[in-house]
């Protein structure tokens, strides 16, 4: 009965670290895709700025 338990308990436990290591790669993905989209809009902001320079 307490093996069982004991098992059971390790189970969970494995599985919240797993649940952790899940999370925070996920965290560290959505901040690059962040990053990424605002290099974005910095280059094609880059690209408009002269095309706007000489129309004014």
């Amino acid at each position: 009965m307490t093996v069982r338990r004991l098992l059971r308990n390790q189970k969970t436990v494995y599985d919240l670290k797993l649940l952790v290591i899940f999370l925070k790669k996920s965290v560290m993905f959505f901040k690059k895709l962040v990053m990424f989209f605002k290099k974005l809009v910095m280059f094609y902001q880059g690209l408009a700025a002269p095309c706007c320079i000489y129309y004014a």
